[in-house]
Formats: C-alpha cells, sequence, structure tokens
C-alpha cells in the first residue's frame, strides 16, 4: 500500500510524530489518522508503536544492545513506556524475550 510505504520512509528518517507525518504529506493531522484507520484498521499511534516493538526484536537480539538503546533508538522517551509496550504487544518484557530467543552462552545475565 502507497500510504504505508510512504509512512516507512518518514519513520526512517525519524519523523515520528502524527503532526510531522501529517506535514510531510501535506494533510490534517484529524484526517490523516482517520484515513489511516480507515486503511489498516489501526491508528497512527497504534501502528507506530507496533512497528517500534516488531523492529525492536531484532535489535534486541544484537550482541551489544542494551533495552535502554534499543528502546532510545527508536524513539522512546522513557524505557519504561517500551518496557510496558513490548509487554503489551508481545506478552513478555524485553529481557525475558532476549532470554527465550538468544542462543546458549550469549544470554545476558
Amino acid at each position: 500500500d502507497n500510504g504505508l510505504v510512504v509512512y516507512d520512509k518518514i519513520i526512517r528518517r525519524r519523523v515520528i510524530s502524527i503532526p510531522q507525518i501529517a506535514k510531510a504529506v501535506s494533510v490534517n493531522p484529524v484526517y490523516l489518522n482517520k484515513l489511516f484507520k480507515l486503511s489498516t484498521g489501526k491508528t497512527i499511534s497504534e501502528y507506530l508503536n507496533y512497528y517500534r516493538i516488531e523492529a525492536s526484536k531484532s535489535l534486541l537480539l544484537g550482541p551489544d544492545a542494551t533495552v535502554a538503546s534499543v528502546s532510545a533508538g527508536l524513539g522512546y522517551n522513557d524505557v519504561r513506556s517500551f518496557i510496558r509496550f513490548f509487554k503489551k504487544f508481545t506478552g513478555v518484557t524485553p529481557k525475558d524475550f532476549r532470554q527465550q530467543n538468544l542462543p546458549e552462552g550469549r544470554n545476558p545475565a
């Protein structure tokens, strides 16, 4: 879908607030959110959180990754918010996700 491609490009440039996205595509933020929800079934905020959590999964498995660095890298201002959203979408905390998915010998203490 064209809208998702545009949105993906915007996310990669770290333009992640709804007003910034609306400005980038030259529409009113409220209208944009309505169109987005009609097209995807999710609000922009819901999609943005889902997208960031999905992106965080591979980042969390990196050899030098910390929950705090992944959280900050994905635009969360507060690591506790990241942990809360991660658990909401995946059912486990980022730490538990790492422990369940890293090969033996690479699990953090």
